[in-house]
């Protein structure tokens, strides 16, 4: 109990000085003047809320009082219980200063449906256990649910509109328990930091690849799992009006399992199909 307990405090204090690093960063970097604006083109949010592709996010950033609004609606499946998830993100980007941009992914509606019997498997099979992100599922269909906000910032390192070979920025998320617990919410504060890296390819084609690692908060009786994540994709028109994407992106389990107080089942979070995407962008530096 007691090795639990400094474990416990151990995790947070890495946590909270994560996020103190990323509040400074985000102050030194905003306070900065760097070169004027050379290069400006068109973008969308992902669903996280950040610029970017669809799911994998760009390095770079929107422009000083710049801003942008999509919303969404998008479907994740995983293995355990045949589990279809799908919400209706509302994301916003704001550009603070020349190289950090604030950002934001409510939730609105998320709505959770497992396809199996018994509800969590028979023991072994590769669809039993619970799904990681939505332990406490407790039925074959949810209904619509409030969900979680996400916010962040992303902070810019490197950027091609300063003439530079690349993009390369950083940035961190947070996950507020805003969803409800009796179903589609953990209850817990997720945290994550990523770094993310683009490059933009004769003004036609644009690749990015990120990496990163997310810490989420245990629930009552329950032990989740981290995760090493990791994603990478393409725009295809990259300032042209309506774009095309395909991505790939997943997730390392850190840990052997996920605990409940119910079941335990093995972590595999895996990687999603290549999704095509086809939408109008707003500008961005």
């Amino acid at each position: 109990m007691q090795r639990r307990f400094t474990d416990m405090l151990a995790k947070r204090k890495r946590i909270a000085g994560l996020l103190l690093l990323m509040a400074g960063l985000t102050v030194s970097a905003s306070a900065q003047d760097p070169s004027p604006a050379t290069d400006v083109r068109p973008a969308v949010t992902t669903f996280w809320g950040d610029t970017g592709l669809w799911f994998v996010p760009t390095a770079e950033v929107i422009k000083k009082s710049g801003w942008a609004f999509v919303a969404y609606h998008t479907e994740q499946e995983y293995s355990e219980g045949r589990t279809n998830v799908a919400f209706h993100p509302a994301t916003f980007a704001i550009g603070i200063g020349n190289r950090v941009e604030m950002f934001g992914a409510l939730r609105a509606v998320t709505r959770v449906d497992r396809d199996i019997s018994p509800l969590f498997g028979v023991e072994g099979a590769k669809t039993a256990g619970v799904v990681n992100e939505y332990p406490r599922v407790r039925q074959t269909w949810t209904g619509s649910n409030f969900g979680d906000i996400y916010a962040g910032s992303k902070i810019n390192l490197m950027s091609e509109h300063r003439r530079q070979p690349m993009a390369l920025a950083l940035r961190g998320t947070i996950k507020l328990p805003t969803a409800s617990t009796d179903n589609v919410g953990s209850g817990e504060f997720d945290y994550v930091a990523d770094l993310v890296a683009s490059k933009e390819i004769n003004q036609v084609v644009e690749l990015s690849a990120y990496g990163g690692y997310i810490w989420r908060g245990n629930p009552a009786g329950m032990s989740l799992t981290d995760g090493t994540r990791w994603g990478a994709g393409a725009a295809f028109g990259s300032r042209s009006s309506l774009r095309f994407t395909t991505e790939l992106y997943g997730e390392f389990a850190a840990d052997e399992g996920v605990v409940t107080n119910l079941t335990e089942s093995r972590a595999r979070v895996l990687p999603v199909p290549v999704d095509f995407v086809g939408g109008r962008p707003v500008w961005m530096r």
